[in-house]
């Protein structure tokens, strides 16, 4: 009986490793560099579930994030085996060494706690292991300042590249100036233009006067023609009149445009055809009122574009002349 009970103590006393229970920390690199990222794996042989350990169990010289990636399986003696991969970062100096951890494994009868092996891996130094070795100087990256031939070189061809730049920009033509378009004149203000240019002439008195009307009204027939949009060159001075007298009638021309066409182109015709010579008063009057028929028919269409519909105009119809 005592031998029994000396065999179930000898049994109890043996640690788990012997029972095939165990914990082993890895660390998948041989070397490690201050702050480089590895994989820190443990590795639980025992049956059961296993709570993983904390990541300030593993001492302050390595940063583990939390929570691992866990995988559990069989091994060749049908015991389970669970695999925790930690994701951390070495800070150590010369050599980091995980110490052992207490891991906990939690079955149907009670709880085990192992202890982990210790991990060690070997730091890489960013300096000379002599701290002590004095600093070189600093050394040029060549060891001689370039050739004065090559300077000589430089400074000759920068110059001749100035000198070609000046040579070329002062054999460049000029910019060419762009001139504005001229501005195309509208009817009216090519009817007054004409009759400037003939107030400019000096005025007939008792001479041939023909020269002067056939300006006159070859203008003011030029102006209908792009006003009215009629045949002001082929019809004759009586069926322009009627044309005018149809418009003041239908209320789309200014009353007493008529009566003054009629009485310029009797004028005119007069002196062109009848050889009747007026004298220089007869002949600026005309002048004018050409102006007045010309003003008269732009106002008149102002008041046809209002009665289509366009916003009024506030120009004012002119008063005619004496």
């Amino acid at each position: 009986m005592r031998l029994v009970f000396a065999l179930l103590a000898a049994v109890l006393l043996v640690p788990a490793t012997a029972r095939g229970q165990s914990a082993v920390l890895q660390i998948d690199r041989d070397s490690l560099r201050v702050g480089e990222a590895f994989d820190l794996v443990l590795v639980v042989d025992a049956s059961g579930e296993v709570l993983p350990p904390d990541s300030t169990a593993f001492g302050p010289e390595i940063s583990v994030a939390m929570p691992p990636d866990q995988s559990t399986n069989l091994n060749e003696q049908g015991r389970e085996t669970t695999r925790l991969t930690y994701r951390a970062q070495a800070f150590a100096l010369d050599s980091l060494v995980v110490r052992p951890v207490a891991v906990r494994v939690v079955n149907r009868v009670d709880t085990l706690v192992l202890s982990t092996t210790t991990a060690a891996v070997r730091m890489r130094r960013l300096v000379p292991n002599d701290s002590t070795a004095a600093l070189k100087p600093a050394r040029p990256p060549l060891p001689f300042g370039p050739p004065l031939w090559l300077l000589f070189a430089l400074a000759l061809a920068s110059f001749a590249a100035l000198a070609f730049w000046t040579w070329k920009r002062r054999g460049a033509p000029p910019p060419p100036v762009v001139a504005e378009p001229e501005r195309v004149l509208t009817p009216l203000e090519t009817l007054l233009r004409d009759l400037d240019a003939l107030d400019r002439v000096p005025q007939p008195d008792g001479r041939d006067v023909r020269p002067f009307f056939d300006s006159l009204t070859d203008a003011f027939r030029t102006y209908l023609e792009a006003r009215l949009n009629i045949p002001a060159h082929e019809q004759t001075s009586r069926e322009l009149v009627e044309h005018l007298g149809r418009m003041e009638r239908a209320g789309t021309l200014q009353s007493g445009a008529t009566a003054l066409a009629r009485d310029l182109f009797r004028v005119a015709d007069l002196a062109r055809f009848a050889d009747v010579r007026p004298d220089a008063q007869v002949a600026r009057v005309a002048v004018d009122q050409t102006r007045t028929l010309g003003r008269y028919i732009e106002a008149s269409r102002e008041v046809r574009v209002v009665r289509e519909g366009v916003p009024k105009s506030t120009t004012r119809p002119p008063t005619a002349h004496a």
